[in-house]
């Protein structure tokens, strides 16, 4: 072969080598961080509007009163990322001084978790209940959080 073939093959597999790296380094920097899109997050629409201004940054939405049924494994919450954020959210729920007891995936914006299911049903009683928003750019990289504390009414 003539030197200049081989030189045409020598860039061809270099061209080949930086467009794999492109497309590979996103891809391992989320698996990396173990966080998958929420396949229980869908579109959703909060039935009040959010004010936002542009200085606001990330918006993370507070909570009431939280109500679950006593020993339902499947309870209805809404877990909802605002539409006007750039980022996806990892919600975190735990029990003040306990370890969480659900986590989500990534919610997009403008998507929500409308229902979880717990390993463990509540007992009946008023508990403090913190929600941990973990904010993540499109890379995977983690952004600030916010500990969102609320009651928790098991009845």
């Amino acid at each position: 072969m003539s030197k200049n073939k081989w030189r045409w093959i020598l860039i061809i597999i270099i061209v080949l080598l930086i467009v794999g790296v492109c497309i590979a380094v996103p891809i391992l920097r989320q698996s990396q961080s173990g966080l998958q899109l929420d396949s229980n997050a869908s579109a959703w629409e909060p039935t009040t509007s959010i004010q936002t201004t542009e200085e606001q940054g990330i918006q993370i939405p507070g909570y009431g009163t939280i109500c679950f049924a006593a020993g339902e494994k499947d309870v209805p919450i809404t877990l909802y990322n605002p539409e006007e954020n750039t980022c996806n959210f990892v919600f975190e729920l735990s029990i003040e001084g306990d370890e969480p007891f659900y986590q989500t995936g990534l919610v997009e914006p403008g998507k929500a978790v409308t229902e979880i299911s717990l390993k463990n049903p509540f007992t009946a009683g008023n508990y403090k209940m913190h929600i941990l928003v973990k904010a993540y750019d499109q890379d995977g990289n983690s952004l600030n959080s916010g500990d969102v504390k609320t009651t928790l009414v098991v009845q």
